[in-house]
């Protein structure tokens, strides 16, 4: 007689693997969104600090002040900004925003989702001036979860990054 060798898996052994399996996945989940979150806040910050020294260039190549209007809000709520060179603009309402008749930069929630953002600029809008390229002083802060950055605005133009919760910027 001879004896053959099967070749595959029981049923016991491929529902023992998918649990693994499963279990991994469950543990690797809480770690893949907070390096999402982490990802995207970042994308957030290095984007609006791109915008702001657009508006800045702007200003001082157009010789015209240009604007960089907020509506702030939670990750939920909606917020965003927009450059003009009209004075501050409702970034909400479409075509709102021009810079030379051309829609302008900006960024919304709907792009960054699960980011929030919050100013304390005054009126909630930083204007470049063209002659020197300055700018009235405050902070745009954007947050997800526990983590902020801080994109800064110096009453000279400069932008800076910072962030006590987020590694890889200076501290504030």
């Amino acid at each position: 007689m001879r004896c053959t060798l099967s070749q595959g898996l029981t049923l016991i052994e491929l529902m023992a693997t998918l649990v693994v399996l499963a279990v991994l996945a469950v543990s690797a989940a809480p770690s893949l969104l907070d390096l999402l979150d982490r990802q995207r806040l970042r994308g957030a910050a290095e984007n609006l600090r791109g915008d702001l020294l657009l508006a800045r260039a702007e200003a001082l190549r157009r010789n015209t002040p240009v604007s960089v209007a907020f509506r702030t809000g939670g990750a939920d709520d909606g917020w965003c900004y927009a450059l003009s060179d009209a004075g501050p603009c409702d970034c909400r309402t479409h075509d709102a925003c021009l810079i030379a008749g051309a829609p302008a930069h900006g960024a919304s929630a709907e792009r960054f989702r699960r980011i929030g953002l919050s100013t304390n600029l005054r009126l909630g809008a930083a204007t470049f001036q063209p002659a020197r390229g300055t700018v009235n002083a405050g902070t745009v802060t954007l947050t997800a979860g526990a983590r902020e950055v801080d994109v800064v605005l110096s009453a000279l133009g400069r932008v800076r990054l910072c962030s006590d919760t987020l590694g890889g910027y200076p501290p504030c």
